[in-house]
């Protein structure tokens, strides 16, 4: 006698969440692999787990073998010059099987195809399992009524206490955050992908460290001159310099900056990379919008020297 399948299930308030006894996060979960009460199981966002709406009454299983509906060969590939009405449009395909050639010792057709074989393709109207009855038991992970399972963003560290004391689908329950340089990446990505570059610019951007400077409007613009025949770098200096005035008419400020510790370090005397962390994997994700929505409003809010202090302070620029 076989031993009955396992299945370990989550008890919610609306449905359960459940997977075969075995599986990992790395498993996928066939939802046709089973059938419940004569209907698949939904998807999840995780690969080894499926809902249901309850326990149910019957589970059956898939047969490993595959079942095909109007088997054929089909006349396919018929060499260039050659009449296709010559040859039959279909060849039934035979549950015996017959000796072809030495690479093919089973062949479902008539042996008296066998040397226009090449000219077909086996085809088929649909495909399909055969389902029967297995035991089976559902046993209990958690009974908590207000899990719902949550799609993993960021891949969040647990302590080591939790990962033992619970299943991994259990975790996002648990308190969990991220280290230096996973935190990094984010904020690095957020910032790249939503900056008003006529506001601000990212002056460094490398995998150690990251700059903003905001781009401050001058009340007066500042004149400075310049030698254009005489001012590329390397350049051979030219008898007649040639001087012209320009003006500026802003100047920059570091507005953020930040680093990842590596390898127990953080770059230069830069300002190590906040860690984002949470109660559960629910607030890690909006510490995690709260912080990005509030770096990128300061970063991308226009400002310009405040008029009546000449430099020595900054007013909101209004749009």
């Amino acid at each position: 006698m076989t031993d009955p399948v396992q299945f370990l299930y989550i008890k919610t308030d609306t449905c359960i969440y459940f997977t075969e006894r075995g599986l990992t996060s790395w498993n996928n979960f066939s939802t046709g692999k089973y059938l419940f009460d004569g209907e698949p199981a939904l998807t999840t966002y995780r690969k080894d787990f499926l809902e249901l709406e309850k326990i149910p009454r019957v589970v059956t299983k898939a047969s490993p073998d595959v079942k095909y509906v109007n088997q054929r060969w089909e006349l396919r590939n018929v060499p260039e010059g050659v009449d296709p009405k010559a040859f039959p449009e279909t060849i039934q395909w035979t549950e015996e099987t017959f000796y072809c050639h030495a690479e093919e010792y089973n062949v479902h057709m008539d042996e008296k195809y066998h040397s226009i074989k090449g000219f077909y393709e086996f085809t088929y109207d649909d495909k399909y399992h055969e389902y029967e009855p297995v035991e089976f038991e559902f046993l209990m992970l958690a009974d908590s009524p207000g899990y719902k399972m949550r799609i993993n963003k960021y891949s969040p560290i647990y302590t080591i206490e939790d990962q033992i004391a619970n299943h991994p689908a259990l975790l996002q329950d648990k308190p969990c955050e991220l280290d230096s340089q996973q935190s990094y990446a984010i904020i690095r990505s957020y910032v790249k992908m939503n900056i008003n570059p006529l506001v601000s610019q990212i002056t460094s951007d490398y995998d150690f460290c990251f700059t903003v400077k905001k781009i401050i409007e001058l009340d007066v613009p500042k004149a400075y001159t310049v030698d254009i025949n005489n001012n590329n770098w390397g350049q051979k200096r030219k008898r007649k310099p040639k001087i012209v005035t320009r003006y500026r008419t802003s100047r920059e400020v570091t507005v953020f900056e930040c680093a990842p510790r590596i390898n127990g370090s953080v770059h230069g005397s830069y300002t190590e990379c906040v860690k984002f962390s949470g109660e559960n994997m629910e607030d890690l994700e909006n510490n995690i919008s709260t912080y990005l929505l509030a770096l990128i409003a300061d970063i991308n809010e226009p400002i310009k020297d405040c008029p009546h202090c000449k430099g020595m302070g900054v007013i909101i620029k209004e749009a």
